[in-house]
């Protein structure tokens, strides 16, 4: 349903003013076993400790596949509205988005929780559930333990995946019937008549080039910047293809821009399509909230530079780096 189809199957209330903090160690369950927990040393982090290293963050390269999830509980005391809001981290897709999927209580509440976004950023930052208005979803919660899940979802780049392997077995199966008619000769000095032997291959080329170059428009939308560094590959792919085409005769001889080399189309379009398919997030917190004032995702400078004193100064007396009991 849409979200003011959701508000109308809800009973009337206004949102409840608390603030309730779930750290990422206190995920139920998981939907995959790989899906862990590593060190965020910031003194912000909820599970923090100046002296001993602790886990405290989902780790974003565990949790990027399709189809992974992790759940948690809030034990709410009223019934009624609440926000919803993550101390998050994504730094793989560059100035592009990672998505997913919200459950509350095992259902998608509406709509556009099917594929909810988180920017790219390098810091931690709260990222809230709003609109594009930037007005805080309200999410209704039952008196007692409730359940929030977040699920990895790519198919926001479903159409960019099926033009980019597309296109690069296009590429390969042209490049294999060229090195048949060339017998694998790639010399700069010979001349070779292409457009007789492969009269569609110019057009071919431009109609690829012409692909990406609109699959690049679609992802623009998915950006935080006008020029994401993320496409910059496709950006040069797109060039090199209309180069080629413009020389279709000496195809041959640029081999390795074309196929074959580790700056070759084929091979940034390659890294490119295994970057897609991965939605790496970090997660350090879970906050449900009404109208109130979130902590900090960052600690201040004073208190940055006092921990990192302290634990430079606690490094001498014992090893911090030990396996310990310490809950």
């Amino acid at each position: 349903p849409t979200y003011e189809r959701y508000l109308e199957r809800q009973p009337q209330g206004e949102v409840i003013d608390t603030l309730s903090l779930i750290s990422a160690r206190s995920m139920v369950t998981r939907s995959d076993s790989s899906i862990r927990l590593r060190t965020e040393q910031d003194a912000s982090s909820l599970a923090y400790d100046t002296q001993f290293l602790r886990l405290n963050t989902i780790f974003g390269d565990s949790w990027e596949k399709g189809g992974q999830s992790i759940t948690y509980e809030i034990d709410v005391e009223t019934a009624g509205f609440y926000h919803l809001s993550f101390r998050y981290r994504q730094y793989l897709l560059n100035d592009m988005m990672a998505h997913r999927r919200i459950f509350i209580n095992g259902e998608v509440p509406f709509d556009t929780m099917e594929v909810f976004p988180f920017p790219f950023t390098m810091q931690f930052k709260n990222r809230t559930l709003k609109n594009e208005q930037g007005n805080a979803y309200q999410f209704y919660l039952e008196e007692g333990i409730n359940t929030i899940t977040l699920e990895a979802v790519n198919y926001p780049y479903r159409r960019a995946i099926e033009t980019i392997q597309y296109v690069m077995a296009q590429i390969q199966s042209l490049s294999l019937s060229i090195k048949r008619y060339t017998a694998g000769s790639n010399d700069l000095y010979r001349d070779w008549d292409i457009e007789t032997y492969f009269p569609n291959a110019k057009t071919d080329i431009e109609l690829w080039a012409d692909q990406l170059q609109a699959m690049y428009d679609a992802l623009l939308p998915l950006s935080i910047n006008t020029r994401p560094s993320q496409l910059a590959n496709l950006i040069v792919s797109i060039a090199r293809l209309r180069s080629i085409a413009s020389q279709i005769n000496r195809l041959p001889s640029r081999m390795v821009q074309f196929s074959d080399g580790d700056s070759s189309v084929n091979q940034m379009l390659g890294v490119m399509l295994q970057e897609f398919f991965r939605s790496s997030l970090e997660i350090e917190r879970t906050m449900v909230h009404g109208n109130v004032s979130l902590p900090r995702p960052t600690a201040n400078f004073l208190r940055s530079a006092y921990e990192g004193s302290a634990r430079l100064i606690l490094s001498f007396i014992n090893n911090p780096y030990s396996a310990t009991d310490m809950n």
